[in-house]
């Protein structure tokens, strides 16, 4: 409403026609997405939430500062500056968590956000001034190429020991979310080799030794107690060496 200059009549015919939009923008994602490692329509509307949030966010903090700081200049390149943030989000996650290569998720991540802005923004002005004022266009491919950088950079982090960081990933996931350990167990036996390995076995006796001597600290004890007992009780020597050794060797 704030860009369209929309009126709650109109609102009322934008408002489903945006969110039949972004429903049938979702399965084209997953259509486009087929054959990646791990692609199900409930992770695509995840990331789909967690892009339109971060534009929605883009927009409002931008509306936020033009009131604080009183500025009157035109708001159209928030609008322009977190689509593409979204879109740089897109490509990340798509090629990391999806496994779609960035030929492909490239494309497939600028989908979703021109169809929402294309659907829900349809003045010809905000195009205009879009392209008279590229600061929000300049910006935001700007993110979009530092997302590209990134994803290359993150995926050959584990070289040469590690052919594709984003593939352990996925398989972590794929572990984690669906319990198919299969791509765990590949990656592990790649990196395994027949040798022949020496093996020690070590025997810690100290326990032994540490319980050995409580005993033996323990009897020298109850002779001490025997001799003062039969000392002071009169007791008979066998009574009391029995009731010793039977409380010491044979606890209850």
């Amino acid at each position: 409403m704030y860009y369209t200059k929309t009126d709650q009549i109109n609102l009322v015919i934008s408002l489903p026609l945006g969110i039949t939009a972004l429903t049938g923008a979702n399965f084209l994602d997953f259509f486009a997405l087929r054959g990646t490692p791990i692609n199900k329509i409930s992770k695509i509307v995840h990331v789909s939430a967690f892009a339109n949030f971060l534009w929605v966010s883009t927009v409002s903090f931008g509306i936020a500062s033009d009131a604080l700081f009183s500025k009157t200049g035109s708001s159209v390149n928030y609008v322009i500056e977190g689509m593409l943030l979204a879109v740089g989000l897109r490509i990340g996650i798509l090629s990391s968590v999806f496994g779609a290569s960035l030929r492909r998720a490239i494309p497939v991540s600028f989908i979703q956000p021109l169809i929402f802005l294309f659907t829900i923004v349809n003045s010809f002005v905000f195009y205009h001034d879009a392209l008279m004022y590229p600061i929000g266009l300049g910006f935001g491919f700007t993110l979009v190429m530092l997302a590209i950088i990134w994803s290359i950079i993150a995926d050959r982090a584990g070289r040469p020991a590690i052919r594709s960081t984003f593939g352990i990933l996925q398989a972590f996931l794929a572990a984690w979310t669906d319990n198919k350990a299969d791509k765990m167990e590949e990656i592990a036996e790649s990196k395994a080799q027949n040798r022949v390995v020496t093996t020690f076995i070590t025997k810690y006796q100290l326990f032994y030794l540490m319980c050995t001597l409580v005993r033996l600290i323990r009897l020298a004890a109850a002779i001490c107690l025997m001799y003062c007992m039969s000392y002071f009780l009169k007791m008979p020597w066998l009574c009391i060496v029995y009731q010793i050794i039977h409380s010491i060797f044979l606890p209850k």
